[in-house]
């Protein structure tokens, strides 16, 4: 698996950034390593 700093090398464009691949798949690649955390708030919030 790409490290999503990989997949998403920035491209200058006339001064924009353009970024490859999809939005969705980015954002699922780089919020997964937080998804232990995110089940731990979520248990300790839950009567």
């Amino acid at each position: 698996m790409r490290s999503t700093t990989q997949r998403c090398r920035p491209k200058r464009a006339g001064g924009l950034v353009v970024l490859s691949g999809s939005l969705p798949d980015q954002l699922r690649a780089a919020l997964a390593p937080l998804a232990p955390a995110f089940d731990a708030a979520e248990r300790r919030t839950q009567p």
